[in-house]
């Protein structure tokens, strides 16, 4: 692929150049992100349509991740992965650790009753009805 000269002059949009690069897997995604406000440059939203020029600072944030993004080379036309990584440098500036939760057991207790509690209950049901009637 072809890496872009910077002339000053050329200029790629957001949303075109995050798919490009795979931060997004389509490119509605990477416009949807963009008119979320979870794409910024400078601390500032940009819009799908702000042009992009070598070495601006794109801060997006996925899921629960903020990743800053320093755009090495333009770049129009989707790449695959191996090559991506040399039209921008990437930071990883917060990341949410998750607490995964203790797995459920289910008690003895919940559901229906095995046929051995069942004839244990109904034993003791059983020997209480005997005593009411005494």
């Amino acid at each position: 692929m072809k890496k872009k000269e910077n002339t000053g002059t050329e200029s790629v949009r957001v949303d075109r150049w995050l798919w490009s690069v795979r931060v997004f897997k389509t490119r509605s995604l990477a416009a949807t992100a963009c008119r979320n406000s979870r794409v910024r440059m400078a601390g500032v939203p940009v819009k799908a349509s702000k042009l992009l020029r070598v070495g601006d600072q794109l801060e997006v944030k996925k899921r629960k991740s903020l990743i800053r993004f320093t755009v090495s080379a333009l770049i129009e036309k989707r790449i695959g992965p191996k090559q991506a990584s040399s039209f921008k440098e990437e930071h990883i500036l917060e990341e949410e650790q998750t607490v995964r939760a203790a797995p459920v057991v289910k008690s003895s207790a919940q559901g229906r009753p095995t046929k051995k509690q069942r004839r244990i209950m109904e034993s003791f049901l059983n020997e209480v009805e005997r005593n009411a009637q005494l």
